[in-house]
């Protein structure tokens, strides 16, 4: 038997996982926010129409595909305090829900901020600890470590030389992203 054989052969045999794993590849890039690449690929594949169009009323992740794309940028770029405002206006209440859920991706928001604060501005990062930070401790005690732990960038002249410096790293603001990026699709999707 050639490769060209085996090739027609191959090509002859249907392919019953085939769809599943192109919609598996699909579901991947929207849920990991790759607009353009998720409207290609879900086009080319078949899985979706050429116009790829989001309805915002729709309960399917692609519904909240751009905002998700949109905070995730802010996240990564730093953009704590806009993202969340973001979120706020494209989601409302979803971070004011108080479940377990919501504490927790509001405590993780809560300490990116306050470590983007403590990257340029110390006493603005002090004056955040004090009126932010704190509320977090007596919602749960699991969280006093990771406070003691970012509380203590404020402690040194360059927080980016300190033992705490992988808090100001991008692989930090990508886990945030990423983190953020799965509670909206939980809870709103």
């Amino acid at each position: 038997m050639t490769s060209d054989d085996a090739m027609e052969q191959y090509e002859q045999e249907p392919q019953p996982e085939q769809k599943i794993m192109q919609k598996m590849i699909y579901d991947y890039l929207v849920h990991s926010c790759f607009s353009e690449t998720a409207a290609a690929f879900g086009s080319a594949c078949q899985l979706i129409n050429n116009d790829m169009e989001v309805d915002l009323s729709s309960q399917d992740p692609t519904s909240s595909l751009e905002p998700r794309k949109i905070m995730s940028t802010m996240i990564r770029n730093g953009e704590i305090k806009e993202a969340v405002a973001f979120c706020n206006e494209n989601f409302p209440g979803l971070l004011g829900n108080k479940t377990p859920e919501s504490n927790e991706i509001n405590f993780i928001l809560t300490c990116q901020q306050f470590i983007e604060y403590a990257r340029n501005d110390a006493s603005k990062a002090l004056m955040y600890a004090q009126t932010e930070l704190g509320v977090f401790s007596s919602i749960n005690p699991k969280y006093n470590d990771t406070l003691q732990d970012i509380i203590a960038l404020i402690a040194y002249p360059d927080p980016a030389s300190s033992p705490m410096s992988h808090y100001l790293s991008q692989d930090r603001r990508e886990s945030v992203a990423i983190s953020f990026n799965n509670y909206i699709i939980c809870n709103h999707c």
